[in-house]
């Protein structure tokens, strides 16, 4: 199972249908992590044969996305998660003991606008950075997970 991981968009699903369009056929989920979640909709209105997953971020102030979710894909539960309520910014160690409490594999999330793709204590942690407004010394980026066998690869990679 392959997946696009997004987030922080602000206003810009340009990239993200660009980047959609040119793994149609090979990926079968995206997930949303939050902030400008309302531009995920017309998204999912063209891409119909995809699971569209979405979390709510602080800028996100009406809708109906939750706050953070366990996803399950191939047996590998994953928490997802925008990342402010865990204080991601400062550091990993909440979302990562967040994570193995609850014997997840992984926790994806946002916030910060800035990539991270690292195992911790068994836990991947992934953050696709900014799709549209990149922080620190990154570009614009996007993650692409693949799930198999039990076990889940990560490669973040810059949005062109």
């Amino acid at each position: 199972m392959k997946i696009l991981v997004f987030s922080d968009s602000h206003g810009k699903s340009a990239p993200m249908s660009q980047i959609i369009e040119r793994n149609l056929g090979h990926i079968q989920t995206v997930i949303f992590l939050g902030d400008y979640i309302r531009d995920i909709a017309p998204l999912e209105s063209v891409y119909t044969d995809i699971q569209f997953l979405k979390i709510s971020g602080n800028c996100d102030f009406c809708g109906t996305a939750p706050d953070e979710m366990i996803a399950e894909f191939n047996g590998v539960k994953i928490l997802l998660t925008h990342g402010h309520h865990y204080g991601v910014k400062t550091g990993h160690d909440r979302i990562r003991q967040t994570a193995a409490s609850r014997g997840l594999a992984a926790c994806f999330f946002g916030h910060t606008h800035m990539p991270l793709n690292r195992r911790d204590s068994g836990i991947l942690l992934l953050n696709p950075g900014s799709i549209a407004h990149p922080r620190g010394n990154s570009r614009a980026s996007f993650a692409m997970v693949e799930i198999s066998n039990g076990e889940i690869v990560a490669n973040i990679a810059e949005a062109r």
